[in-house]
């Protein structure tokens, strides 16, 4: 429109501009994000809940592992993370008791290599067939894997309830269901029947977890740590002596997979005990 200071006469662009809101708006009260997904999710293995199965196992390593958060850019979602090996399923659910009935459940199952995110809901009595959610409304999918026999699943889920009498506010606490269908269950749209899959799964929960405010992050102990010998502080007794025939050896650094933790090398000639100690002063 050259140098003028006012805006110039506007241009058709495309059909899309100039246009005009079908309804009116309160630019201060009102909202239509609701239902947008999320633009960011939880890093993985950064989610606050975790759980793996065998207990203590690795992510890369677990049968079964599960990471929950809330989602970091948009608090009104929960993000979930799922990895296993399994043909058929791997799922989370959430439960107000420990009998697998009135559950809602969120998975991951395999057709033809595909994998679909589910919201799916286990009526009561217990072992009566798990069934989709009436809609899906509330997911959103970030990202599906099937390789090698192992399912790996990213998706937020809305905090809130979507469809009444099928999911929970998941800013609650609830017993956690942990399952997995080993074997193919085909075309079957819900989740079949899991597996005994040599007894770790499925399981439930010890206790109620809410998985919003909830972190148990903190409490696994780190998967490596620091080479003996390679420690940044290193003090040996008789002063210069190799660590294999020093009287008494200590070796400290921080955790080289979680720097919250430090790692301590303890080695010497004693039938009672061996120690370090930190102090202020040096009056023991």
């Amino acid at each position: 429109q050259g140098l003028r200071t006012s805006l110039g006469y506007h241009s058709a662009s495309g059909g899309m501009t100039p246009s005009i809101s079908p309804i009116l708006y309160n630019p201060v009260n009102d909202s239509n994000t609701d239902g947008r997904c999320p633009v960011e999710v939880t890093g993985i293995e950064s989610h606050n809940l975790i759980f793996g199965m065998p207990e203590g196992c690795l992510r890369a390593d677990c049968e079964y592992y599960v990471g929950l958060s809330p989602n970091p850019s948009d608090p009104t979602y929960l993000d979930v993370y799922l990895e296993g090996n399994a043909a058929g399923w791997i799922a989370i659910g959430f439960s107000n008791n420990t009998q697998m009935e009135d559950d809602d459940v969120l998975g991951c199952r395999v057709n033809s290599g595909i994998v679909t995110v589910v919201d799916t809901w286990n009526p009561s009595p217990r072992r009566t067939a798990n069934m989709l959610d009436a809609t899906q409304d509330g997911l959103c999918v970030q990202s599906t894997s099937f390789t090698n026999g192992r399912i790996t699943c990213r998706f937020s889920r809305t905090i809130n309830i979507t469809d009444v009498g099928q999911d929970y506010n998941l800013d609650d606490s609830y017993y956690l269901l942990f399952g997995r269908r080993a074997a193919d269950q085909g075309a079957t749209t819900a989740l079949g029947f899991h597996s005994a899959n040599g007894g770790m799964t499925p399981a439930i929960s010890e206790q109620q977890y809410n998985p919003v405010v909830d972190n148990n992050a903190n409490e696994r102990c780190p998967g490596q740590a620091t080479a003996i010998g390679s420690h940044n502080l290193v003090f040996g007794m008789p002063e210069g002596c190799e660590r294999s025939s020093c009287e008494y050896y200590v070796g400290l650094s921080p955790n080289p997979m979680n720097s919250e933790y430090l790692d301590v090398y303890l080695e010497g000639n004693a039938a009672g005990w061996i120690a370090i100690g930190f102090s202020n002063n040096t009056q023991m």
